[in-house]
């Protein structure tokens, strides 16, 4: 049980949609109006990767209130299920539901995101946890390797693949290239139709601040901090840093306005 025990496991079905099947990710609550309230302007994030089995699992956490997770696992031979389902779903279709009949949909935070089931990501992602003492190098290395043979073979659309191989270069010193992916992270969280981002893309947003201000580039900086906080109201961190930013040595002038994101946002690639 996670977040005072409201949370208590999950569980996923495989819906027939045509000729293949979509997941149906349902995390059991103990009571879904309270576990709502508990959510209130709060980001919940949703990321897939190895669990301490080394076994894929979706992931779901609330990062600004606890550093509890909850995750189900889902079996290698459902992975190619559950990755085309996302693909025809736009993202994996997640709810919570309690025992009294209370259903909540969590679209907001899950439309529009797809995620990595080939395990490439997973591998990267736990190379680059164990990056540290005298094999940091060779894991480094094992990381970008994986990660560059997953990009070679399709353009990913996954917000946190970018990311991932965002970390990876700033772990390797190769900063153009960290900064690089942490704006393709962004710019997939771009929904066109609506032209808004989506809730995934505050984590780099706040990475893609940091590097700015490494390059004394505060406006820009400031400018993903305001977008950041927009979409996660309570992300500490971005909150923390444009505070910063308004301090001593930075202080003087202004730090930016909250536009409308666009794709290209004044990134270089």
């Amino acid at each position: 049980m996670i977040w005072n025990g409201l949370v208590r496991g999950g569980r996923y079905e495989l819906e027939p949609e045509g000729s293949y099947r979509a997941p149906v990710f349902t995390f059991d609550v103990l009571d879904v109006d309270a576990v709502e309230a508990f959510f209130d302007d709060h980001y919940v994030h949703f990321e897939v990767r190895w669990g301490d089995d080394d076994k894929m699992a979706y992931f779901m956490s609330a990062p600004d209130l606890s550093p509890d997770v909850a995750a189900i696992p889902v079996p290698a031979t459902d992975h190619i299920w559950v990755a085309s389902g996302q693909m025809l779903r736009g993202g994996h279709t997640t709810i919570l539901r309690d025992k009294g009949g209370g259903r909540l949909a969590l679209d907001r935070f899950t439309n529009g995101l797809y995620h990595d089931w080939t395990q490439s990501c997973a591998q990267a992602d736990k190379s680059l946890r164990l990056a540290s003492g005298a094999r940091a190098a060779d894991y480094l290395a094992h990381a970008r390797k994986v990660l560059e043979t997953y990009h070679s073979g399709i353009e990913a659309k996954e917000i946190f693949a970018h990311h991932l191989f965002a970390r990876v270069w700033a772990a390797l010193g190769e900063r153009e290239m960290a900064v690089y992916h942490l704006a393709q992270a962004v710019r997939r969280a771009v929904v066109d139709r609506d032209d808004y981002l989506l809730p995934a893309a505050s984590a780099p947003l706040f990475d893609l601040a940091r590097a700015f201000v490494a390059d004394g580039e505060r406006g820009r900086a400031a400018a993903c901090l305001h977008h950041a906080l927009a979409i996660r109201p309570k992300f500490r961190a971005a909150r923390g840093l444009l505070a910063e930013l308004a301090s001593p040595p930075y202080a003087g002038g202004g730090l930016g306005q909250l536009e409308p994101f666009e794709k290209d946002a004044g990134f270089s690639d």
